[in-house]
């Protein structure tokens, strides 16, 4: 059962324009002032920085032009997800009007992992690259950049994950990174990567169009890649959703096209649950190859094949995630499960194990890890994704003496560990989360954080479209919980292709309706008697399309009888 948490937010001052209930609601996500509020809501934001406050981006743009003068052969070197996928071709793309002389690589994610590895280092040296840029990844490459080096190859990190205590001998692009003063942390590897081609357009005197153009990148990297949704990466996601739905991207438009998307304005739920999970599945099923050729692709024919093979990969992909998670459930029958998840030998898909323990963690409300075997490494691969409570990238450095290697972020991380360590790992887990369950004992309390309650009365298309006002929604913005007290259910039918699907309204004691649709809700409903009981429920307001009109929605994410 979950623990309903209302959110109270403090009084704040009538801004002349904006409804006081989008100022309550901001407020309880931080965005408190005048100025902020109206940044926050504005259809043309200009919260952005200049990119060379950025530690490192001077000396890689003189870097950089020393290489295109000298007509070095440059690569671009990425990981294999939609952020490392679309940040390969800003950055190529952009260097297109530059130099002819360019490369990228992109690892494979079953033989090669993540990040840089000295083989593909040799690859690239074959091929005749005198530079080498990072984009997503480098920033805990230690032995790697010595190893480029040594080949007579210049290397510049551009990265956004957590920085450990040693950080590569080399130029380094990371806001994270110590004594950068770069004013906003949180962006994405694309984001990065977006400041560092800003601050080649300015040193090369480009048409800002040589920028303006990569923005439908930056903000398809941004949502997928879930950093907060705020300051800078709300610039750059609004003006990268406007590039977006002005079409201009031959492959974007084509795969929008192959998932049913072409007759809608994309939104950053569009990208989140559909064309991010499309772009990743190229390199969860097969390589990320396919997914760069199809965002540097200029001509239809060839967007639309690359369009078909990544809706095939990713309907292979949902089929290998289901067979994991149920492989998964299986495994963890066979033991108690304590205070985290490590599920190891259970026939699961490398591609899709972060996935995988994505929704352990959503089912069992802890942080849960997947590790798989890795001949082509000698050792077993991880995955993990954590519970909001608990950071997990400073979590695996209380183990990092048992670990090959680990990277990450609060909430998901990637390692390396020798069999023989696996056991002595859980335990050190196990017994670091008892510490901190010690000093705080509701660490793994399942919280639904509620931003208000609500009237019926209250819920029309108006308040749905002032809702909206809010928009993109995402990390650190989620879309707001309201709280509906003391009503009845009427109309219950399920609805779906497994009828898996609530379909009702909900009628308070004034006789006010509200249509609601509640999404694998099937098993809460089926065998309940809820005739003449008096109901509470948590959920969103969304504006339906239907018939050929906007209506305002409730969207229940939980329920209870009312006290």
């Amino acid at each position: 059962m979950k623990k309903w948490v209302l959110n109270k937010s403090d009084e704040f001052p009538q801004i002349e324009g904006i409804h006081p209930n989008i100022t309550a609601l901001l407020g309880i996500r931080g965005v408190t002032g005048e100025e902020d509020v109206k940044e926050f809501l504005s259809d043309s934001p200009k919260r952005t920085y200049d990119p060379f406050l950025m530690k490192g981006i001077r000396s890689a743009v003189e870097k950089i032009k020393e290489h295109i003068e000298r007509d070095s052969k440059i690569c671009i070197y990425g990981d294999y997800d939609v952020d490392g996928v679309t940040a390969i071709c800003l950055v190529f793309e952009f260097l297109r009007n530059l130099t002819d002389n360019l490369m990228w690589y992109v690892p494979v994610r079953h033989n090669e992992g993540y990040g840089i590895n000295k083989g593909a280092l040799e690859k690239i040296k074959n091929r005749g690259a005198d530079l080498v840029i990072s984009v997503d990844c480098g920033i805990s490459s230690y032995d790697e950049v010595e190893y480029a080096k040594k080949l007579g190859m210049d290397i510049i990190i551009t990265d956004h994950h957590t920085v450990g205590e040693r950080i590569p001998d080399s130029i380094v692009i990371n806001p994270k990174q110590p004594e950068c003063p770069y004013p906003f942390k949180e962006l994405c590897g694309c984001g990065v990567a977006y400041k560092l081609i800003q601050a080649l357009q300015r040193t090369f005197n480009l048409d800002k169009n040589t920028i303006r153009k990569g923005l439908d990148l930056v903000a398809t990297a941004t949502v997928a890649d879930i950093v907060p949704l705020l300051g800078e990466n709300r610039t750059l996601i609004k003006y990268g959703l406007r590039e977006i739905n002005h079409r201009r991207r031959p492959g974007l438009r084509m795969l929008i096209s192959a998932v049913g998307l072409s007759d809608k304005s994309i939104t950053a739920s569009d990208i989140a649950f559909v064309i991010g999970p499309h772009i990743n599945a190229g390199g969860r099923i097969n390589s990320a190859e396919s997914g760069i050729k199809l965002l540097l692709a200029d001509n239809e024919n060839d967007a639309e094949k690359l369009s078909e093979r990544l809706v095939e990969n990713n309907n292979l992909r949902k089929t290998l995630q289901m067979q994991g998670f149920e492989n998964a459930k299986k495994a963890l029958k066979k033991e108690t499960i304590n205070n985290v998840i490590l599920v190891h030998d259970c026939d699961i898909h490398e591609g899709v194990a972060g996935i995988v323990a994505g929704k352990l963690k959503e089912e069992y409300n802890r942080p849960a890890l997947i590790v798989t075997d890795n001949e082509e490494i000698g050792a077993l691969k991880g995955t993990g994704r954590s519970i909001d409570s608990i950071n997990l990238y400073e979590l695996l450095k209380t183990q990092e003496k048992l670990l090959l290697g680990y990277g990450g972020h609060k909430a998901a991380c990637g390692f390396s560990i020798a069999y023989t360590n696996l056991g002595k790992f859980k335990l050190g887990l196990e017994s670091e989360i008892e510490i901190m369950k010690n000093n705080n004992p509701e660490l793994m309390d399942e919280v639904l954080n509620i931003d208000g309650i609500l009237r019926i009365e209250d819920a029309d298309n108006a308040f749905g479209w002032m809702l909206e006002s809010m928009e993109p929604f995402g990390q650190s913005n989620p879309r707001p919980v309201f709280l509906i007290e003391k009503v009845y259910i009427e109309f219950l039918k399920f609805v779906g292709r497994e009828k898996e699907h609530c379909r009702f309204s909900v009628r308070d004691m004034k006789g006010n309706r509200l249509e609601c649709i509640m999404f694998n809700g099937e098993s809460l409903f089926r065998g309940i008697s809820t005739e003449g009981k008096l109901f509470d429920f948590a959920g969103r307001i969304n504006m339906n399309y239907r018939g050929g009109e906007y209506n305002i929605q409730f969207i229940p994410v939980d329920f209870r009888r009312s006290k």
